[in-house]
């Protein structure tokens, strides 16, 4: 019921186009593993400079959907290649001001559509191994907890300390990108 298609719209479109143009890029250049760090690095700096921006500048600029195809598109390369989609989709989500349970509805539904696209685009190009597999299933435990977690603490996190917590948690995902 918080998930509002005309909104996260755009990011679909562009993700989906952004894993299509990595899944040819992995096709073309199978070296582009290489540039992981630079890619990261990059991705980290772009995360800090958003921060900041909005540190400094409290009232950020509402962006109209046309950054959404953009970022979309960005989450989706980053997806396809690092599994590095959120950052992009949450500074979108975030400098269009949506409300705590529309951005958490909005942000499961675009992840849930982006992974799968995702991992079909793996499965088709053969990057599923036992120890992938093997790593998904131990992962699954944590990852069922915490969304219990945070479904039962949603009722008590008030709007300011969500959009706090928000710009804590890319401040540390920009951090480790640099490090």
């Amino acid at each position: 019921q918080d998930f509002h298609l005309h909104e996260v719209g755009p990011m679909i479109a562009g993700s989906l186009l952004g894993i299509g143009t990595a899944s040819l890029l992995l096709m073309s250049l199978p070296t582009l593993y290489d540039q992981e760090q630079v890619i990261e690095r990059l991705l980290g700096v772009l995360i800090l400079a958003f921060i900041a921006y909005d540190v400094l500048i409290p009232v950020l600029p509402q962006l109209r959907d046309g950054w959404g195809y953009g970022l979309g598109w960005v989450g989706g390369v980053l997806a396809r290649l690092y599994n590095l989609g959120g950052p992009p989709a949450v500074m979108y989500a975030h400098a269009r001001g949506w409300q705590p349970h529309t951005f958490k509805g909005n942000l499961q539904i675009y992840a849930l559509i982006n992974g799968s696209i995702v991992l079909l685009a793996r499965a088709l190009h053969g990057e599923f191994t036992a120890t992938v597999l093997g790593y998904y299933l131990l992962a699954l435990p944590a990852v069922t907890f915490g969304l219990a977690c945070g479904y039962l603490l949603d009722r008590y996190i008030n709007q300011t300390k969500f959009r706090k917590f928000i710009l804590i948690l890319l401040f540390l995902v920009g951090l480790q990108l640099l490090l």
